[in-house]
């Protein structure tokens, strides 16, 4: 339902929104070469903290006046997301079983430029919808509509249907979290990506701390510094305004 709108938080750290920044921006110029307007974000392994990227990237996307469509493409769980809190009872499932129309599993969020379709309630048979002819109709009509869909995926290791997928859409972003995912399971995930002859863009490394930040990307330094200037000039300008 339309009427449903759906909340999703913003990043608060800067080096971080600069990181999505980096990463949209990298996205944005290879989709001029290769024309990818199709993406899926998908990891090797459950808790990677990849919906929070989804999220976080289509808000990003969003924000530099891009049309963007982010789908909650894992049909398995329950429609309970700590980060979307609250929507249309209507989802994917139901548009791809035809037992809900297109206006119907559709949600404004709060942010201009970006919608957004919940999984809806959990299939009996997700690989079946996947497979579809419903599916690749959507595919392509949301192409015509927006600039980007971005489509939140199972983990790799746990099921197919990421893979699947990822056959059928432009591109793969791939997350993977730092301390946790190790790169046998990195391997593995490019290689059922390589098998569905799926494009992968890259590895997303999620949750990196600011020691490993600070170490291995030299432009921390420059953001930090250029929000003590921005604090400090701040605290100056409230000092002449008392004086």
């Amino acid at each position: 339902m339309r009427d449903k709108i759906y909340n999703l938080g913003g990043q608060e750290n800067q080096a971080v929104s600069d990181a999505y920044s980096m990463l949209s921006g990298n996205i944005y110029m290879e989709s001029e070469n290769k024309k990818i307007k199709s993406i899926v974000i998908t990891s090797s392994e459950p808790k990677t903290g990849k919906t929070s990227v989804a999220t976080s990237l289509a808000i990003t996307m969003a924000s530099w006046g891009k049309r963007i469509i982010l789908i909650d493409a894992d049909m398995r769980k329950r429609n309970d997301s700590k980060v979307l809190k609250k929507g249309s009872d209507f989802g994917l499932s139901q548009y791809l079983n035809g037992s809900a129309e297109f206006e119907e599993v559709l949600c404004d969020t709060n942010f201009d430029g970006l919608m957004y379709i919940p999984n809806g309630s959990i299939a009996l048979n997700p690989i079946g919808l996947i497979c579809s002819s419903r599916f690749v109709k959507l595919l392509e009509s949301l192409k015509n509509e927006f600039d980007y869909i971005l489509l939140d995926t199972p983990p790799l290791d746990a099921v197919s249907d990421a893979a699947v997928i990822s056959a059928k859409v432009d591109s793969v972003l791939l997350v993977a979290k730092m301390g946790k995912t190790d790169l046998a399971s990195v391997n593995r995930a490019k290689e059922k990506l390589e098998k569905a002859n799926a494009n992968l863009l890259g590895v997303v490394i999620n949750t990196v701390n600011k020691r490993h930040y600070k170490r291995y990307l030299n432009s921390y330094k420059y953001f930090y510094n250029d929000k003590n200037e921005i604090g400090k000039n701040e605290k100056s300008n409230k000092k002449a305004v008392t004086a």
